[in-house]
């Protein structure tokens, strides 16, 4: 991926079309079509930036389609370690996401991959503002992966009642292994937002039977 237009002038721009991106689809604007805006705004805040969009989305190799499960898993140990930190060490509560509240179906499964490929969106952009103005080495990757990842966990903010640690900490740094698939993958969009999406319904399905079995 070139970067060589990535400048002030088009990573603010970049930036205020994800900040218009999510707050459409935050406060639901247009109803169902508020589940691609921040997808929308990403692909062209990453064009924007120098991102080849003819190359975001690839077939997956059989090696790619394996990293999934594995970040997955990572994603699931990561939040419950760091959910057990916040509790037992720190003494945080732990909010629910008013999304998990209902029951998964296949409309809901569907809408998911439009704002989650989303998301996954506005972290590209992050990264790839942050890439041009880090250094260009391993340290600099891994920090506008932390530094992407704080800000991600930031936005849901409000979508956790402000719960600083779930919000920042755990939802931010769940999504390191996502990040790591993009990265891994030489940037493929279908291989961190498909692991992304199936993160999510996998775990609104266990919540979902949990609630059934109650």
């Amino acid at each position: 991926m070139a970067i060589k237009q990535v400048n002030w002038m088009t990573s603010l721009i970049s930036l205020a079309l994800l900040a218009l991106g999510f707050y459409g689809l935050v406060e639901g604007v247009g109803g169902n079509l508020s589940c691609v805006y921040l997808l929308v705004a990403g692909l062209i805040g990453y064009w924007l930036l120098g991102g080849n969009l003819r190359t975001l989305i690839r077939p997956m190799r059989l090696k790619e389609v394996g990293m999934i499960p594995l970040a997955m898993i990572a994603t699931f140990a990561i939040g419950a370690v760091l959910a057990f930190i916040g509790t037992h060490l720190f003494g945080f509560a732990v909010s629910a996401n008013p999304a998990s509240s209902g029951s998964l179906n296949l409309a809901m499964a569907f809408m998911m991959i439009g704002f989650l490929f989303g998301e996954e969106m506005l972290v590209v952009v992050l990264l790839t503002i942050f890439e041009k103005f880090l250094p260009k080495n391993r340290t600099g990757l891994i920090i506008a992966a932390l530094m992407s990842s704080l800000i991600f966990g930031a936005l849901h903010l409000s979508t956790y009642d402000w719960n600083v640690w779930q919000a920042v900490i755990v939802i931010g740094m769940i999504r390191l292994p996502f990040t790591y698939l993009w990265y891994k993958s030489n940037r493929n969009l279908l291989v961190n937002g498909t692991a992304h999406w199936a993160y999510d319904v996998v775990t609104l399905l266990f919540v979902s039977i949990a609630m059934s079995l109650r």
